[in-house]
């Protein structure tokens, strides 16, 4: 792991952007569908694809997250009913945290490094 750094400030301009509810199992086959769709769409991407949680309940038995899954993209040319453009994200206290090796060791490197908790 290459660190995890506090207090960043992150700004990102022109997103490719979906906020909607869903369950974890649904998570995956979203981000798939959108990177599906900037090919398809042949958007070209800036970056890696940004997530953030704007929320988590409980419905029934099932929990349901409130997600907003946005990537940077090149053009603000977008028609779309289920995708929007944000112009600008900014983030102020983000937590920083990069990882490279093997995935399979990811959860050990962060829940290992407690002192940041």
């Amino acid at each position: 792991m290459n660190g995890i750094e506090l207090g960043k400030t992150l700004l990102v301009d022109n997103l490719l952007t979906l906020r909607c509810k869903m369950n974890p199992m649904e998570l995956e086959d979203t981000i798939r569908a959108m990177h599906n769709y900037c090919d398809i769409q042949k958007i070209e991407k800036l970056g890696s694809l940004i997530s953030v949680t704007h929320g988590v309940e409980l419905k029934g038995s099932v929990q349901v997250m409130d997600v907003e899954l946005m990537i940077p993209v090149a053009s603000s040319d977008l028609v779309s009913s289920l995708y929007h453009i944000k112009p600008r994200l900014k983030i102020m206290n983000a937590l920083y945290v990069r990882y490279e090796g093997n995935p399979l060791g990811i959860q050990f490197n962060i829940h290992g490094n407690t002192e940041i908790y």
